[in-house]
This record gives structure tokens, C-alpha cells and sequence, in this order.
């Protein structure tokens, strides 16, 4: 017969294993998260100078405007060259509603002549405006040239914000030959398809110290991964459960060997 002692012993024995499996469970929960959330939000590496991001990227693909006629837009909707326009809807001066669209403006005013695009009806982008491009591919990599108000010479005053929620600051790069610019580049280890150009408003009243037109958009198309071979080399997750599993039956087999048998009375 068990003595009491024993079964006291053997439930608290289950108990302890209870306990340790549920910690295993809840531990390898949290692995699987973290490793989801690292790879569904990428590694960001933003670029100093356009000559940097160039150097980076040479064969990245781009849109200067400059094959189009001076006028030419591109209503909210519209694809071309693999780019879909989004022109923010903001108000004009007197804060009626006024739908604005993009559209290629002829100017001096640029880092690849002689186009850049504006809006209309004002024929910039205000800084209370935004401009999203999304790309019928996917893409690792962006950069483009602003050229923006005298007053805009510090590093972050327009931002990009991409379809994951990252966030890219400008630097203050002047355009060659002028004495305002700045350009915004970057480098994703996920591919994104859509992204937003805006400004970070330093004046609530006027709203316009930071108006800006854009010019050379580059952007990187996300090279297409043939698909794993399942089943060959186990993800992490699978090691972390599996390492974890052992350790479980590692304990299990100490606790029952390390205990001095208790005789029956």
C-alpha cells in the first residue's frame, strides 16, 4: 500500500508539474509575440544625404515629373508609372472645403529640371497638407527631395509616415545651388506600400512656414522571396518549444530520481 505520505508527496509532485508546464505555455506565448511583432514591423535605417541613399541604392527606380507637360495632374485615385496619387483634402485661407490635387508644376526650384509636383489650387503643399504615394509593389526602400520655405532648415521638420507606422524625419539638405531643401530617405528591412509626406507644424496660426513642393521620387522595389521549404530547418519558435519541452522532461525525470523512496506502513 502507498502511505499517506506518499500520495501527499505524488500530488504535490503533479502539482509542481502543473505549474512549470503552464510557465513553458505562457513563456513560449510570449516568444511567438515578440517574434510576430519583429517581423511585422521592420528595421528602419534612415539615410543623412541623398548622395547616401543614391550610393546605397543606384538602381532604384524614379519619378522626376519631368516627362510630363507642365499642368498635368493627377487626380486622388490615379495610378501612373506604378505610383497611386493621394492629395490631401485640407481647407484654403478662408477654411472653405477645397478638394486639392496633385499636379506637375514647371519650375527652377528643383533637383532634377525642369519639374517638381505642387497642388492645386495654390500650387504647393501647405503645411497643414499631405501628399501619400502607394505603390503597386512593395517596396524597401524611398527617398525624395523637398524643396520647402526659407525658414525650414532644421533637420526633422517634414516627416514620413509609412503604412506600418514608422515614422522618418527629414534632414536639411539644401537643393544644389540654393539655400533650402531637404530630403527624406530610408531603407526598410519590411516592405511597405504606401507612405505619407508631411510637415511637423511649428506655427498653429499661419500654418505656413513649412509649405513645400516635392521633386525625384526614388523608391526600391521589394525583391520577391521564393517561399520557404517547409518542414527543413525548424523556425525559432519550433526550437524555443522544443528546447523548452526538454527541459520540462529534464525536471520530470530529476524530481523522481532524486527522491528517497518512503516504505509503506
Amino acid at each position: 500500500m502507498i502511505s499517506r505520505l506518499q500520495q501527499v508527496d505524488r500530488h504535490l509532485h503533479v502539482y509542481a508539474m502543473r505549474r512549470f508546464l503552464m510557465g513553458v505555455l505562457l513563456l513560449s506565448l510570449l516568444l511567438m509575440l515578440v517574434l510576430f511583432s519583429s517581423a511585422t514591423h521592420g528595421a528602419i535605417t534612415s539615410f543623412s544625404s541623398r548622395e547616401a541613399f543614391d550610393a546605397a541604392f543606384p538602381g532604384a527606380l524614379r519619378e522626376t515629373w519631368d516627362e510630363f507637360a507642365s499642368g498635368t495632374a493627377f487626380p486622388n485615385g490615379s495610378t501612373v508609372n506604378g505610383i497611386t496619387y493621394y492629395s490631401s483634402f485640407g481647407s484654403d485661407h478662408d477654411n472653405s472645403s477645397v478638394g486639392m490635387t496633385a499636379y506637375v508644376q514647371r519650375s527652377p526650384l528643383v533637383t532634377t529640371p525642369p519639374n517638381m509636383l505642387g497642388q492645386m489650387p495654390l500650387g504647393y503643399f501647405e503645411s497643414r497638407h499631405e501628399m501619400m504615394f502607394a505603390f503597386t509593389t512593395p517596396l524597401i526602400a524611398f527617398g525624395i527631395d523637398l524643396y520647402t520655405s526659407m525658414d525650414a532648415t532644421t533637420n526633422g521638420d517634414y516627416i514620413a509616415t509609412t503604412d506600418a507606422g514608422e515614422l522618418i524625419g527629414s534632414v536639411y539638405e539644401p537643393f544644389p545651388g540654393f539655400s533650402v531643401g531637404q530630403f527624406i530617405g530610408f531603407s526598410s528591412t519590411v516592405p511597405i506600400s504606401s507612405l505619407n509626406i508631411s510637415t511637423v507644424l511649428r506655427d498653429p496660426i499661419t500654418r505656413s512656414a513649412t509649405a513645400f513642393h516635392l521633386d525625384t521620387l526614388r523608391w526600391v522595389p521589394a525583391t520577391p522571396v521564393e517561399p520557404p521549404v517547409v518542414g527543413l530547418v525548424p523556425e525559432p519558435a519550433t526550437w524555443a518549444l522544443f528546447a523548452l519541452g526538454l527541459a520540462g522532461m529534464s525536471f520530470g525525470v530529476r524530481r523522481r530520481t532524486g527522491r528517497t523512496p518512503v516504505c509503506a506502513t
